[in-house]
């Protein structure tokens, strides 16, 4: 189901656009933790790592509906 929801829209829609569109991006650096799951002891088997998350907001002026996408690491924009 989440595969679905990821799927761009690349058909250019039959209406017309806005004037001018307000946007902004904004990353920010997440730690992972992954855990060695093959010992029996797993307190002292953590490593961390950091990921970037980033969140877009678009919105035409005037306009109080946002909206809000994410960046994948391959770069493509997906509309939440």
């Amino acid at each position: 189901m989440i595969r679905k929801q990821e799927k761009i829209n690349r058909k250019i829609p039959d209406r017309a656009g806005v004037d001018c569109i307000i946007a902004g991006k904004d990353g920010s650096m997440v730690p992972i933790v992954d855990v060695d799951g093959t010992r029996k002891d797993k307190r002292k088997t953590r490593s961390v790592r950091w990921k970037e998350a980033r969140l877009a907001l678009a919105h035409s002026k005037g306009s109080v509906d946002p909206v809000f996408g994410r960046m994948r690491q391959s770069g493509a924009v997906i509309a939440i």
